[in-house]
């Protein structure tokens, strides 16, 4: 699936994908494509988190597992969501791809009142969309600058 032609109007949609039985959220204009899983080629000396590098139609793109990131279960996974950051292409394996959805800012809790394991920073928020309640996650504050830097210096 391919996202890179979306316009404003699609800024309140949201890709929902699984982890761990749970249904996450992320913005559809932050997901340039879904692709079906593939194995990474493991990097020396990296963070526990990241599973190493995959070549994306000749571009070198770093891959995250999520679950790791966000302190989860480790599970097989079957496709990665590939996104842009400030510093180039990073992969997100993920277990499934659900669906994209419309999730109006009203809609968004951006300071939800409860304690979990995914640091808030990584969080927009909790939406509700059909009577569920999504966790909304900014892929953009996933990694620190420090983090990023060791990333995309290793695939630059």
């Amino acid at each position: 699936m391919d996202f890179s032609n979306s316009d404003e109007a699609d800024n309140d949609k949201y890709l929902l994908f699984l982890l761990g039985g749970e249904i996450y959220g992320v913005p559809l204009l932050g997901v340039k494509e879904v692709i079906e899983f593939r194995q990474a080629k493991p990097v020396p000396n990296m963070v526990d988190y990241f599973d190493g590098v995959i070549n994306l139609r000749g571009e070198i793109v770093g891959v995250l597992d999520l679950r790791r990131k966000l302190g989860l279960a480790a599970k097989s996974s079957r496709c990665q969501l590939i996104f842009s950051t400030r510093r180039g292409t990073l992969a997100a394996t993920v277990d499934a791809v659900q669906s994209v959805v419309s999730i109006p800012g009203a809609a968004i809790d951006r300071e939800p009142n409860v304690e979990s394991k995914i640091e808030q920073k990584y969080l927009i928020g909790v939406g509700t969309h059909e009577d569920r309640l999504i966790t909304l996650l900014d892929f953009q504050n996933l990694l620190t600058e420090a983090q990023l830097d060791q990333v995309t210096d290793l695939v630059g």
